[in-house]
């Protein structure tokens, strides 16, 4: 994971690129770098923010079934690409 930018003072907080394609943070993915998982879309990245920023953010990976095309086979697809630091459980494994 490599941050793109520094977070300081006025400067835009750090935006996440795929290195080596390692897993990312979820929480903090844009529609640039969601778009980059298999099997998500623009039309579905944009769902997941919405759901993101409605819902104060998806913390495990358990919920990523309750977004809108994303099923327990889509979910089970995307599971290695991200991580859910936020998870009270751990880095929940989800479905």
């Amino acid at each position: 994971l490599a941050a793109a930018a520094g977070a300081t003072g006025d400067t835009p907080a750090p935006r996440y690129a795929p290195l080596f394609f390692q897993p990312f943070p979820f929480s903090q993915a844009d529609a640039d770098l969601l778009t980059v998982i298999p099997g998500i879309g623009p039309g579905l990245a944009k769902r997941i923010i919405e759901y993101r920023d409605s819902h104060g953010g998806v913390r495990c990976a358990s919920q990523l079934v309750e977004i809108d095309g994303i099923g327990p086979k889509k979910a089970a697809r995307m599971r290695p690409y991200l991580y859910f630091p936020q998870c009270p459980d751990g880095n929940d494994t989800g479905p």
